[in-house]
């Protein structure tokens, strides 16, 4: 299902919360930060689960965060390597690439309520 046609049809169909991830991915994946946002509650959070640290939340903090990282990162690119599902909670292994020359792993827990990303805790090993 393509973003712009999930954005129309959100009011009639119930996606799991896994088919939200796979769009906000895809979203992410796209650079295209309105479409991004459309996915998160407009009072989520995003923390580290390394150090308990937010790194962003709420809508603005988080268009802003992914706004800029879009702008520098051309060659972005999430790939989902392996997914647990478990009720609201999605669990990734994420490979990211295109932020420098680098590849970043790691394991992302997502909680999708009412179609919308409610929490994201990152836990990375670099």
């Amino acid at each position: 299902m393509s973003t712009e046609r999930f954005r129309e049809d959100r009011r009639q169909k119930n996606p799991t919360p896994a088919e939200v991830i796979d769009l906000q991915i895809q979203a992410y994946n796209e650079r295209d930060v309105v479409t991004f946002c459309s996915f998160y509650a407009s009072d989520a959070h995003v923390t580290r689960l390394n150090d308990g640290a937010e790194v962003c939340g709420g809508h603005e903090s988080i268009r802003t965060l992914y706004a800029r990282l879009f702008k520098k990162s051309p060659d972005l690119r999430c790939e989902v390597i392996s997914r647990i599902e478990l009720g609201c909670f999605v669990v990734d292994h994420e490979r990211v690439t295109g932020i420098g020359d680098k590849t970043s792993e790691g394991v992302v827990i997502y909680e999708v309520r009412d179609q919308r990303i409610q929490m994201v805790r990152i836990l990375r090993t670099d």
